[in-house]
């Protein structure tokens, strides 16, 4: 129904909802399960996101994730690293 990819430097990425069970928390969940992981691995979290994903934008943005840096190369992709420490922000 829900995943999320881990690379092996603490990206994340791929996050994905089947359409038919959306809009009920599952990428939430998803999420700070992730998220929990890395940072137990030692790990820091980040992510890349397409400027136009508005979306998932805003969902790390509920997670405490920020703007680091924003490339005007390939994709235009968004760097957010994690700021706070218990996997998530008050999405959970």
């Amino acid at each position: 129904m829900a995943y999320e990819l881990e690379y092996s430097i603490g990206i994340v990425g791929a996050l994905y909802v089947n359409p038919d069970h959306r809009r009920k928390g599952l990428a939430q969940c998803v999420m700070a399960a992730l998220n929990r992981k890395i940072m137990l691995d030692g790990k820091p979290v980040y992510c890349c996101i397409t400027k136009k994903n508005d979306i998932s934008l805003e969902l790390h943005k509920k997670f405490g994730f920020e703007i680091v840096k924003a490339s005007k190369g390939y994709k235009s992709v968004n760097y957010f690293p994690i700021v706070n420490q218990d996997g998530g922000g008050d999405a959970h």
